[in-house]
């Protein structure tokens, strides 16, 4: 594969320029002027390497941006890889130090969001999305946010990939979930689906089945027309 040059700052301010006239139209009417502008965009990104890049000093990495500035000092035994220079700087990166996986702000000084305690750290759809971070300590998978704070105990089996604005988890033989807001509702059902009918999500408790109302209380299906008054985890609405 060919290798890219670096784009110069020049074309960051007209990328930048463009996205601003792509967010300023209106998108119901006039889509023309919005593909000319996606496809010169996309000529600009496809001609140039936008990628961070890792740096090594004295044996330690750290990460720098397309044009060489420090977005973490070399003082770390690895860093999970950023993809490109406008991807936001707000959220933390996972590097690794002493063996154990943490979070580190790409702001030039490495300021350190999350102590180095974990096994390993996932940033995935979930930190896409979401802004969750997958975290995993003796073989146990947990949720903490962008801050560090955490989100769920540290003592999940499995998570699952998100869909329908929540991301299921096992523990044990027990299912639970994780709302896109960050609610975490614990691992107690038998089994959890999703109806695109009612917009809900069904789960199933001593064999029979209902639903997880905002104040993560289970209600069955056959009581719902005595709780209409109560909102129920499924859609946003």
């Amino acid at each position: 594969m060919e290798k890219k040059p670096k784009p110069t700052k020049d074309l960051v301010l007209e990328v930048l320029n463009i996205k601003t006239r792509l967010d300023s139209i209106n998108l119901y009417r006039e889509y023309e002027i919005i593909n000319a502008l996606n496809n010169q965009k996309s000529e600009i990104m496809d001609l140039y390497d936008w990628s961070d890049q890792e740096i090594e000093t004295n044996g330690k990495i750290g990460l720098t941006d397309c044009f060489g500035e420090v977005l973490i000092p070399a003082e770390f035994d690895e860093t999970w890889f950023r993809a490109n220079y406008f991807v936001t700087r707000e959220k933390p990166i996972a590097c690794k130090k002493g063996g154990k996986w943490g979070m580190v702000l790409p702001d030039g000084k490495g300021t350190i969001v999350t102590d180095f305690q974990y096994d390993n750290i996932f940033l995935g759809e979930y930190y896409s999305f979401w802004n969750f971070i997958i975290v995993v300590r003796e073989n146990k998978y947990g949720f903490i946010d962008i801050c560090g704070n955490s989100l769920t105990p540290i003592e999940l089996d499995e998570i699952y990939q998100l869909s329908n604005d929540m991301g299921q988890v096992r523990k044990g033989d027990k299912y639970g979930f994780i709302f896109y807001n960050g609610d975490y509702i614990e691992p107690v059902y038998e089994e959890i689906r999703f109806s695109n009918t009612d917009n809900r999500y069904s789960v199933k408790m001593n064999n029979q089945w209902g639903y997880v109302d905002r104040n993560k209380n289970f209600t069955l299906s056959g009581a719902l027309d005595n709780e209409q008054n109560q909102t129920f985890y499924g859609s946003k609405g």
